[in-house]
């Protein structure tokens, strides 16, 4: 059987520090969020 996939542990960040960390992979999304103001 091949083994699990590395990404699979770091895939559900629960803790809000976490989403810091992923922030590089949605900044857009994260910098509006923080900013109050959605830009739909």
């Amino acid at each position: 059987a091949p083994p699990p996939p590395p990404r699979s542990p770091q895939l559900p960040p629960a803790a809000p520090e976490s989403r810091r960390s992923v922030v590089p992979l949605f900044p857009a999304a994260e910098q509006a969020a923080l900013s109050g103001g959605r830009r739909d």
